[in-house]
Parts: C-alpha cells; sequence; structure tokens
C-alpha cells in the first residue's frame, strides 16, 4: 500500500515540476527555444512513470487521478505551443524595430480606417473592367525603377530588393498569395488585399476588401495553401489547421471576376488527407491536362507527411476525384516548390527538429501520376518556410528567407541563387530588406515579389527580373 502510495504520489510531483519549469522558462526574457527539447525529456520521464505504474494491478492508482494528470499535460502541451507564437511575434517585433531604421523608403499602409492611402468600395453593379482602387496621397512611396538585372556573359548580376509598401493586417502562414493578370492577391482570415503591379515591377495601390476566406467558416486558424489556374481562372483554397493540431481535407475554388476582385468561394472535392503547411501546385501532364496537386504538409503537430495526392482540374474549374500518386522521399512540411517543363520541384521544408536542405523532382505522366521522386540537388543551408523563385528568362531558382535552425529559430533574409540544370551548385544572392517570419514569392513578367510577415504586418518587396541583356564579355567595359 505505502509503495503504490509514493508512486502516485512521485507522478504528481513531476507533473508539479513540469508546469513550474514551463512557467519559469516561458516567463524568461532570454528563452530561445530550449523550452520543447526540455520538455521532451520530462515527459518521456513522465511516460516512463506511468509505464511502470501499468505494470502494476489496476487497483493500484486511482485511475481518475491518472486521467487528471493526463489532462494536465494536455493543457501544458498548449500552454507552450502558445507560448512559442507568444515568443516569435516578440521576436518579429524586435526584428521589424530594427530593419525598420534601415529603411530607406517610407511604407504605404492600408487598413479600414486608411493609413497614408484612401479606402474605397467595389461598386458591383460597375461596368468597368477595371476595380475602383485608391489613389495613394502619400508621397516617395517606393523607390524610383531600379536598373533591370543585366547578364554580364552567363553571369546574372545579384537581384536587388525594394520596398513597395506595407500592409497592416493578418497574413496567414505559407502560399496565402498568388499573381494573376497584373495584380497581387493576399488571402487571410477576415479578408483578401489586392495590389496592381507598375510596370517597372512592384506594386502601387492597395485595397483591401472584407470578405471572409473560407477559412473563416470552418475555423482554420494558419498553414493553408492557395494556388491559381490561369486557364480555368480559378483559385483553389486548400488545407490548413484549426485548434490544437486539427488538420483539414476541405478544398475551395472562387473565379476571379472581370472587375479583378475574387467570386464567391464554392467547396469543390475534398483531398483524402487532411493537411497543414502542405505545398499546393498545379502541373500539366504531356497530353496537356492540368492536375492539383497536394505536396506533403503534416496531419498533426508532429505527423509529417511525405505523401502526394492529385485531382484532374475540369474545363469549367471543378476538380475530379483525389488520388494518391508517389510519395516524396522525406517529408517536407512548410516547403515550396514549383512547376516546370514537365516536373514538379519541392525544396527545403521542415517542422519543430525536422529540417531539410535538399531539393525533390518528380515528373508529370499523361495521367497526372507522378514518377519517383529523386533528390535533384541540395541548398547551401537548411530552409523552412521559404518561398521559392523560378525566373525562366534567366533560368535561375531563388531560395528566399525561412527558418535556417529547429523549432523556429535562425529566421534568415538570405536568398540563394542556382540554374534549374544544376541544383547542386548553389550561390549566395541578394539579401531582403526585412527579416520575414513566414513569405511568399511571385512571379510577375517585371519582377519577383516577396510578401512576408513581420510583426504582424505584411511587407512587400520586389526585385526587377531581366528585361534586356546587356553585353557578351568582358570587352564591353561591364
Amino acid at each position: 500500500m505505502m509503495k503504490r502510495f509514493f508512486k502516485r504520489n512521485n507522478l504528481k510531483r513531476n507533473v508539479d515540476e513540469l508546469r513550474g519549469r514551463v512557467e519559469r522558462e516561458v516567463d524568461d526574457p532570454g528563452y530561445v527555444g530550449e523550452l520543447i527539447n526540455k520538455y521532451n525529456a520530462d515527459l518521456g520521464e513522465l511516460q516512463e512513470e506511468i509505464a511502470s505504474l501499468s505494470s502494476l494491478k489496476p487497483q493500484v492508482i486511482g485511475r481518475g487521478k491518472l486521467a487528471i494528470g493526463f489532462v494536465s499535460l494536455v493543457i501544458l502541451i498548449g500552454v507552450v505551443f502558445l507560448s512559442i507564437e507568444l515568443l516569435a511575434s516578440d521576436e518579429d517585433n524586435a526584428v521589424a524595430q530594427k530593419s525598420a531604421g534601415n529603411n530607406p523608403y517610407p511604407t504605404v499602409q492600408a487598413d479600414h480606417i486608411g493609413n497614408g492611402i484612401q479606402t474605397a468600395i467595389f461598386d458591383s453593379t460597375s461596368g468597368s473592367d477595371q476595380p475602383i482602387l485608391p489613389d495613394i496621397v502619400a508621397s516617395g512611396t517606393a523607390a524610383s525603377q531600379p536598373p533591370s538585372v543585366i547578364v554580364k556573359g552567363n553571369e546574372v548580376q545579384p537581384l536587388e530588393w525594394y520596398f513597395s509598401g506595407s500592409i497592416n493586417g493578418i497574413l496567414r502562414h505559407k502560399q496565402t498569395s498568388f499573381y494573376a493578370d497584373g495584380y497581387v492577391y493576399i488571402i487571410s482570415e477576415e479578408n483578401y488585399t489586392m495590389g496592381e503591379v507598375t510596370q517597372d515591377g512592384r506594386v502601387s495601390r492597395w485595397i483591401k476588401i472584407d470578405k471572409p476566406s473560407p477559412d473563416d467558416s470552418i475555423g482554420i486558424y494558419e498553414f493553408y495553401a492557395v494556388e491559381y489556374h490561369e486557364a480555368t481562372n480559378s483559385v483553389y483554397f486548400a488545407g490548413g489547421i484549426s485548434g490544437f493540431d486539427t488538420a483539414h481535407h476541405e478544398v475551395f475554388r472562387c473565379e476571379i471576376q472581370p472587375d479583378h476582385t475574387l467570386g464567391e468561394w464554392v467547396e469543390v472535392n475534398s483531398m483524402g488527407t487532411g493537411r497543414f503547411g502542405l505545398m499546393l501546385r498545379i502541373g500539366e501532364s504531356p497530353a496537356g491536362e492540368s492536375y492539383l496537386y497536394a505536396i506533403s504538409g503534416a496531419d498533426s503537430n508532429w505527423g509529417f507527411l511525405d505523401t502526394v495526392e492529385f485531382a484532374r482540374i475540369n474545363s469549367d474549374g471543378s476538380l475530379g476525384d483525389w488520388s494518391y500518386t508517389s510519395s516524396l522521399n522525406h517529408s517536407r512540411p512548410a516547403a515550396d516548390g514549383f512547376f516546370h517543363d514537365g516536373k514538379l520541384y519541392i525544396f527545403g521544408g521542415g517542422r519543430h527538429s525536422l529540417r531539410n536542405n535538399t531539393v525533390e523532382a518528380a515528373s508529370v505522366r499523361h495521367d497526372g501520376h507522378l514518377s519517383s521522386w529523386e533528390i535533384a540537388g541540395t541548398m547551401n543551408d537548411y530552409r523552412s518556410c521559404l518561398a521559392v523563385a523560378f525566373v525562366p528568362q534567366t533560368s535561375k531558382v531563388y531560395a528566399i528567407g525561412g527558418y535556417t535552425g529547429e523549432y523556429g529559430q535562425s529566421m534568415t533574409d538570405t536568398t540563394e541563387v542556382a540554374d534549374i540544370s544544376d541544383l547542386n551548385s548553389w550561390k549566395p544572392d541578394g539579401s531582403l530588406n526585412v527579416v520575414p517570419w513566414s513569405l511568399s514569392a511571385l512571379i510577375t513578367p517585371e519582377s519577383i515579389i516577396v510578401v512576408s510577415l513581420s510583426a504582424g504586418v505584411g511587407n512587400i518587396e520586389y526585385a526587377s527580373i531581366v528585361t534586356s541583356v546587356t553585353g557578351t564579355g568582358e570587352d564591353d567595359g561591364l
């Protein structure tokens, strides 16, 4: 009887000590992420305690008290992850403040009360093909037009990044943005924001539309993905997380209207697996059919996925049934990539202690299935929550920003570049002006546009891409 008593009290003491350790370390201003590692070790000890108790007779310990201990652990897990999100936000604030001092260009902010931009309401009855966009009233909203990227011999000079404004509002993780027909769209929980791309490749005018995205109705919090299909003028919204670690399999579609606004979201065929932190991309088969691919992600906080599924895009934009195809060599939540010349590419990715610095590629077959994924290269840095941009004019691939450490540590503003023909030879390239927490990279005919989140503010940066080729070698004086 005494042995059972002490076993039960040891378990309670361990739980209490863990709770106190969590509270003390979260309150420590020097905390940078070690809490998870310590928590896992302590959790392992508690699991051993529970295992030792389970070998006794059922009457050894009160099941009710054991259940209370287990519930306490679940609550602690929630506290841990909530604390990490709050600490990450504090770190973003510090980063944004530091970056603001280095920003020579005033930013343009658009929100419902107006910060430097007049607000406007879209007229649903307007017969114009252009939306009623606000006029910029702040002066000096962006740098003068930067020089084009110059090709010297076979070398492409590093990108130069310029600010193109800021947007107050909630921007959620990964692939929340897309480019279509001269406009950049940023999909958030409560609304979406659209901006017009100018001839020099920057975004000059923004307007926020108070129209909730599909996640608002089903409680998705973040880590969803969006993708645009030009042939059917369709925008697809898939996956995401709600609650503690509930992964969603729902997929929605809307069409871009003649005035460039988004139409109503309609639910289409759902994925077979709930996913958050997925990569959503469109690929084309040799037969000319388009398919929507949901790649990797996670189905729970520690349930990393290497699976891939796809659905045929019908001529009206609706989706066929989802089917599974070749799995990745490695799980890659929070990765990024693109489709080019018959192949899908995926770069980096990771979550918690999982990190990747490799690139995988697979060919799209006639029926939409993928060939086996192959390791196509290795980047210089581990990167998760990164953005990847492929520039067809130069055949260059840019890996931009992301986390280089474990558990969301070591955010970076660095970029690296490689030729699509050799993804094992990466070189450092220019750095962003702001250290981003999460970001998307969009390719326009004139520029690469990066939409990033830092300290709760969406920052827009752009780099012009090749518009001319100057010189053929050293004799040009370049």
